[in-house]
């Protein structure tokens, strides 16, 4: 009827008449964004395919769409207008609010996206030529088009990135730069396939390169990676190599191709001869010392670390000795470095050092034994104190212990080391003592202490008592302890340590990581004895009393506090002590009036779930009495114990953060039948809750659906939230700016 010519098509007048035909009148401005959806190539026409799919997605916008589409509109212009004041900005952190809420709008409302994409493009072309912070706000709006996948169709011309690249506000500014770049790897991502000539990559190679800006240079490596890969013209590397400003762009780019490839072009660029030192390349160099097969060219590069620092000389060659044990490279050379180091560290004589003490990695070569001489030789002529050495090397090597495959369990040196440095009477430095207990932990775990003719274990828990300690000593030592088998005879050891923790007053600050330590320590020994029940004499109703008395009553930190219910909590757990113990229920009740940290209300919240499924286990299934470990008083029945946590929920909420809400709301639930307090707690969360998780878990246990109210609460939201955006670009005055980027 309207198609008269039978051409499958139809021009932009008749189309108005068959929106009239439908009933719908259409203001030109609604017209014009139709137009934009049914012939985004602008070409006057419209076929027959295209104008059904329009009408089957239902992408016809009623008057709610058009005030949405009116508000987005307004922002995206109020940005433009912003960046055109006589004071231009651009609020980044309310652009990038702003997409995000665009997003939203994509989801709810497919029906806009076209319309959007139609006034994106309106505002990104042309680019803005004297003026950067528009042409920055046009290119974000590119990036975001790019990476939600808007159709924005001047993106794929051939020439797009030859004329971005040669923007004239292109070698103004750091952000324009990255920015380009970005866009850049994105049309590739897209295949929006972009080839150039020599001139132009010059081009590009000169205007990016001279920027330090590391944001730029990496962004820049994954770009010219990213181009190379995908027309295969690994050759532009050598023009690179020759070109760039900043030498550490070949590194950055080789870093970002596959394995095979790095090895060859390594090889072929001769990367490893001469090498300098930046961040840059060392991150080159650990991901690829792998595939080097001499060693010498990374002994050479190494050497040039340690001139400028030892604690990075000391990281690189561990870290590159574990990447090339690990994929079976040789590391004869290497580790007789660290040996040097090892020998320093135990104060041995550079005379001492023979073929004897050679590990079964290291050859007995004489090239090996000099460059182990040499590397104590540097150290000695540079006054390296032994002490210094040891703490930078214990510190960077606790990574590597961890592992019972680590390349350091081969080394002999690594082991008779240790020991040697634990039985020595002078242990002052407490963060190597820790160190070393670490490292002593690792070698009992696995079975590596052989021959050991006296008993290290008593030594260090004298070391530990012989003065006061930091906290990462003690934390090591209860470690230690904990891992061990017969750890019964050492608990006995340490009582006079755990007493000074506990119950002496000391520095406040200390005091309290020490005591934390201790109580987690306990947690943790509770654990491990579950199965044995082999507690040591002290672990008795008068020791935990004294705690309960000490921190319940006259303790002020909230996360100590916070720790000894986890440590109740976890003896109810285990079943040593009953649930229904008035003596720990009074004082729980009372941790929650003297503190209402959210640290310890979440701690509390979380013990009174554990409280009533174990009562609650017990009252069901009738359990037979156990003999518990710990008693007090006479026990209160179920349903007291019910009404008191039933009472306690309320004042734990409060001001509860997230996690307490959640150990609430499990409360609640396992509690299951509701009553008029439980069902104001839920509704106090559906409203208050701190976070949209509470809030629909608080609305599930009070059985309410989530129906077309809470659906249109949702978009009022949404568009509460545009609202506020807008309200903001028109009055910045009245807002604190938070600039980022």
């Amino acid at each position: 009827m309207f198609d008269t010519d039978q051409s499958g098509k139809i021009s932009r007048s008749k189309l108005m008449n068959v929106f009239k035909a439908l009933g719908l009148e259409l203001n030109e401005r609604k017209m014009e964004v139709y137009m934009g959806v049914l012939d985004p190539q602008k070409t006057g026409e419209i076929d027959f395919a295209g104008f059904r799919r329009f009408m089957e997605h239902d992408l016809i916008m009623n008057n709610d769409d058009e005030n949405r589409l009116k508000l987005v509109e307004k922002i995206f212009n109020r940005f433009l207008i912003q960046t055109q004041s006589d004071s231009p900005q651009l609020s980044r952190d309310y652009f990038e609010r702003f997409t995000q809420l665009l997003n939203e709008i994509f989801q709810k409302y497919s029906q806009l996206k076209s319309s959007i994409e139609i006034i994106i493009s309106s505002i990104i072309y042309p680019y803005h030529s004297t003026n950067i912070i528009t042409f920055e706000y046009q290119l974000r709006l590119i990036r975001y088009s790019l990476r939600q996948n808007l159709q924005i169709f001047e993106l794929n011309k051939n020439n797009y990135l030859n004329q971005l690249f040669h923007h004239k506000l292109l070698i103004l500014s750091s952000i324009i730069r990255h920015l380009s770049l970005q866009i850049a790897i994105l049309i590739y991502e897209h295949n929006f396939y972009q080839l150039f000539d020599d001139n132009f990559f010059s081009h590009i190679i000169k205007i990016f390169s001279s920027d330090q800006n590391l944001y730029v240079c990496n962004t820049l490596a994954q770009f010219l990676a990213l181009y190379i890969s995908k027309h295969n013209q690994y050759e532009l590397l050598n023009q690179i190599q020759k070109q760039s400003q900043n030498s550490d762009l070949i590194y950055n780019i080789l870093i970002l191709f596959d394995q095979d490839k790095q090895q060859l072009l390594i090889k072929q660029l001769n990367i490893y001869e001469n090498l300098s030192d930046s961040p840059a390349i060392r991150a080159f160099v650990l991901k690829t010392v792998r595939y080097i097969i001499d060693e010498d060219h990374i002994i050479s590069y190494l050497n040039h670390i340690l001139e400028k620092s030892l604690s990075d000389y000391v990281y690189m060659l561990l870290t590159i000795i574990s990447s090339r044990y690990e994929y079976h490279q040789s590391i004869n050379k290497l580790s007789a470095c660290l040996k040097g180091l090892f020998l320093y560290m135990k104060e041995t004589d550079i005379e001492e050092i023979d073929e004897s003490e050679q590990n079964i990695l290291v050859n007995g070569k004489d090239e090996s034994n000099e460059l182990t001489e040499s590397i104590c030789c540097e150290l000695y002529e540079r006054n390296i104190q032994s002490i210094d050495l040891a703490s930078i090397v214990l510190d960077t090597i606790q990574p590597f212990i961890i592992n019972s495959n680590s390349f350091i369990y081969k080394f002999d040196f690594y082991s008779s080391t240790i020991l040697m440095m634990l039985i020595k009477e002078n242990n002052d430095h407490d963060k190597i003592l820790a160190q070393l207990i670490n490292c002593f932990e690792k070698l009992q775990e696995f079975n590596l202490l052989i021959n050991i003719d006296y008993n290290l274990h008593d030594i260090i828990i004298n070391h530990v008592k012989n003065k006061k300690r930091i906290t990462i000593v003690y934390k090591s030592l209860f470690n230690l302890i904990i891992n061990t088998i017969n750890r019964k005879i050492y608990l006995e050891s340490i009582y006079s340590i755990l007493e000074i923790i506990l119950f002496q007053n000391n520095d406040k600050l200390l005091q309290w990581d020490n005591q934390d330590c201790v109580f987690h320590f306990l947690i943790e020994l509770i654990k491990k004895n579950f199965h044995s029940n082999q507690y040591p004499s002290w672990f008795t109703n008068k020791f935990l009393q004294s705690i309960i008395e000490k921190f319940v009553h006259n303790n002020n930190n909230e996360y100590i506090q916070a720790s000894l219910i986890d440590f109740l909590a976890t003896l109810i757990q285990y079943d040593l002590i009953s649930p229904l113990d008035n003596y720990l229920t009074t004082n729980f009740i009372q941790l929650t009036h003297y503190s209402l940290g959210d640290v310890v209300r979440c701690s509390l919240a979380h013990a009174w779930f554990i409280i009533l499924t174990k009562a609650t286990d017990k009252n069901i299934n009738k359990i037979k009495e156990i003999n518990y470990y710990f008693s007090f008083e006479l026990n209160i029945n179920f349903n007291s114990l019910l009404t008191i946590i039933i009472n306690q929920i309320p004042l734990l909420i409060g001001d509860g953060g997230h996690e307490t809400e959640i150990q609430c709301l499990h409360l609640i639930e396992f509690i299951g039948n509701k009553n008029n307090e439980l069902e104001n707690i839920l509704e106090f969360l559906i409203n208050d809750g701190c976070s949209n998780e509470i809030k629909e878990k608080a609305r599930q246990l009070l059985s309410i659906p989530n129906n077309d109210i809470i659906e249109k609460k949702s978009n009022e939201i949404l568009e509460d939230e545009l609202s506020s955006v807008l309200h903001w670009l028109e009055h910045p005055d009245e807002h604190m700016i938070l600039d980022c980027d």
